[in-house]
């Protein structure tokens, strides 16, 4: 009777094990899925996420004709879409008297201000963002400086754009006085001093001067 209770045992175990085992579709594949098991390793789903790829551009730019700073030149460079011709992103360059960590004549006085270009006001359409446009602008913008004959390029950004600080800092952009950008949160320098750090006006917020060497 034990011999045969343990055959009838034996021949139960497939039912068993196939009543345990479902089969379930998933994107042309079948995936088998088995009663929980305490010692068993829990299976982990992943799925692949594509980048969006970078878009098609055309890069246009004109003479700024409404700069109220004074520039020596001024140019308003834009990036469309080619395919829909839709404006997609922006930024501003500028020539303006400045020092070499970004101070205007009225703060350093004009003796110590020679014409440095300036970037300013760079923007992109938010759901086209990492498409590869700021690159493009940034890359005509320093073109642009090369042609009118300067090695380096100046902008403003407020210390607490984390985003924007990582993104000129991959980009080969230093602080003013040559240290690395600092992208963590840390306490500001006091305001008005002549290092990295100058006050944006209007605002009393602080900004970050950076620059980028620009060898020919």
């Amino acid at each position: 009777m034990t011999r045969a209770a343990g055959v009838g045992a034996v021949q139960l175990a497939p039912q068993m094990i196939a009543a345990l085992l479902v089969l379930l579709p998933c994107t042309g594949a079948l995936l088998m899925q088995r009663a929980p098991s305490r010692d068993a390793p829990r299976a982990v789903h992943c799925r692949a996420i594509e980048a969006p790829a970078p878009l098609e551009l055309t890069i246009r730019s004109a003479e700024w004709l409404d700069s109220f700073r004074g520039a020596e030149r001024a140019v308003l460079i834009v990036a469309e879409d080619y395919a829909t011709g839709q404006r997609v992103g922006s930024l501003g360059l500028e020539v303006l008297p400045m020092t070499s960590d970004g101070l205007s004549p009225n703060s350093a006085g004009e003796e110590q201000c020679c014409p440095r270009p300036l970037l300013s006001g760079l923007v992109v359409e938010p759901h086209l963002r990492r498409r590869g446009i700021a690159h493009r602008l940034m890359d005509e913008a320093e073109a642009l400086v090369r042609e009118w004959g300067h090695n380096e390029l100046l902008l403003h950004v407020t210390a607490s754009n984390t985003a924007a600080l990582g993104f000129y800092d991959a980009l080969g952009f230093e602080c003013a006085d040559g240290t690395r950008v600092a992208v963590a949160e840390e306490e500001p320098p006091p305001k008005w001093s002549l290092g990295s750090w100058v006050r944006s006006l209007g605002s009393g917020s602080e900004t970050r001067c950076l620059r980028k060497s620009l060898p020919p």
